[in-house]
C-alpha cells in the first residue's frame, strides 16, 4: 500500500498526537501513583478523569489511523 503525501502528513500528525496523549497518560498514572499513596481520594478521582479523556483522544486516533489506511487501500469506511 503506497500512501499519498497528504496522507502521509496526516499519519505522521496523527502518530504525534497519539505521542503527546501517551505521554500525557503517563504523567497522569505517575500523579495517580502519588496520590494512591497518599490516600489523596479527590486527586485520584480527578486522574481517572483526565485518564478517561485521554484514553478517548488514543481511540479517536486508532479510529482515524484505520481510516486513513482503508481510504488508502481503497475501501469504503463501511469496510473499514
Amino acid at each position: 500500500m503506497s500512501l499519498s503525501p497528504t496522507a502521509l502528513a496526516l499519519l505522521s500528525q496523527l502518530l504525534a498526537q497519539e505521542e503527546r496523549a501517551l505521554e500525557r497518560f503517563l504523567a497522569v498514572l505517575e500523579e495517580e501513583r502519588r496520590a494512591l499513596l497518599a490516600g489523596e481520594v479527590e486527586a485520584i478521582a480527578s486522574s481517572v478523569e483526565r485518564k478517561n479523556e485521554i484514553t478517548e483522544s488514543l481511540q479517536n486516533c486508532s479510529r482515524q489511523k484505520l481510516l486513513l489506511a482503508a481510504k488508502s487501500a481503497g475501501k469504503t469506511e463501511q469496510e473499514a
